[in-house]
C-alpha cells in the first residue's frame, strides 16, 4: 500500500503544490504546478498496489478495487452532517456510531485482540448499514450532493477490510507533509525551480532514511563522494524493500 497527500507550496509568487507518496520504507516528494490528474499520475507513476487517498478528483483514474478512501476525512464529513438538523443530522449521528465501532475493532485487530477473520465478520453488517445510510442521505438529505459524492467512491470504501495490510486512513501521508509545511512557513517556500528540485529531493532523502533508521550524514557524504569520483551513488531503496 502507498499513501498520498498534497499541500500548498510557493515558488516566489507562484502557487504550487507539494505532493508526497509514502510507503513503509520511503516517502517521495514532488513540487508540481497543481492538483490535477496529470500531476497525480506523475506522482503515482507505475505503482500497482493499493493507493490510500482523500476524495480529491485527481485520483479518480486509479483503478477500482485498488484504492482506499481515507476514513478520517469521511468521519469529519459525518460530524458535519450530525451537527445539522433533521434527516441529515440523524443520518450523520448514525454513521458516526457505526464508524466508532469500526475503528474500535480496527484497533483491536492491530493490538492482536481479534483475528482478521473476526474483524471481517463484524464488518459485514457495518458495511451494509453505512451504505444504506449514505443512500438514504442521497435520497432524503438537504446535503444530497455530499452523500452522492461519497457514494461515487463506493468501490474504495472497504478495501482495507478486504486487503490485509491496508490502513483505513491516509494519516501516514498527512504526517509526512507536516515537516515540509513548517519549512514553507519559516522560509516562505522556494525562490527558483532549482530550489524546488533541491527541496523535494532532500525531503525525500531525509524522510526515507529516517524510516529506514539509516544515518543521514553518512548517506549524503557517500553521495557527494560518488559525485566527485564518478562512482555509483548510494541507493535510497533498502534491501528489505528490494527483496519484498
Amino acid at each position: 500500500a502507498a499513501y498520498t497527500d498534497e499541500t500548498g507550496w510557493k515558488e516566489r509568487s507562484r502557487k504550487l503544490w507539494l505532493w508526497v507518496m509514502a510507503t513503509t520504507w520511503m516517502s517521495v516528494f514532488y513540487i508540481l504546478p497543481g492538483r490535477t490528474k496529470t500531476c497525480a499520475q506523475h506522482v503515482i507513476g507505475e505503482f500497482r498496489g493499493t493507493l490510500v487517498t482523500d476524495r480529491c478528483k485527481s485520483y479518480l483514474f486509479y483503478r477500482a478495487g485498488k484504492r482506499q478512501i481515507c476514513w478520517a476525512h469521511l468521519s469529519r464529513d459525518f460530524v458535519g452532517f450530525s451537527e445539522r438538523g433533521g434527516v441529515t443530522g440523524d443520518i450523520g449521528t448514525d454513521l458516526l456510531k457505526l464508524i466508532e465501532k469500526m475503528f474500535k475493532w480496527w484497533h483491536e485487530l492491530g493490538d492482536g485482540k481479534i483475528s482478521l477473520a473476526t474483524f471481517r465478520n463484524r464488518m459485514r453488517p457495518v458495511r451494509r448499514d453505512v451504505e444504506e445510510f449514505l443512500e438514504m442521505g442521497e435520497e432524503q438529505s438537504s446535503q444530497a450532493g455530499s452523500f452522492k459524492d461519497i457514494l461515487k467512491h463506493r468501490s474504495a470504501l472497504w478495501t482495507f477490510v478486504d486487503i490485509e495490510g491496508v490502513e483505513p486512513t491516509n494519516n501516514h501521508a498527512e504526517q509526512q507533509v507536516r515537516h515540509p509545511v513548517l519549512i514553507r512557513k519559516i522560509s516562505g517556500g522556494t525562490q527558483s525551480e532549482r530550489g524546488s528540485r533541491f527541496i523535494e529531493r532532500m525531503l525525500t532523502t531525509v524522510a526515507s532514511l529516517r524510516k529506514q533508521q539509516r544515518n543521514i550524514h553518512a548517506f549524503l557524504t557517500e553521495a557527494c563522494v560518488a559525485r566527485t569520483t564518478n562512482t555509483a551513488p548510494p541507493s535510497l531503496i533498502p534491501p528489505q524493500a528490494s527483496n519484498s
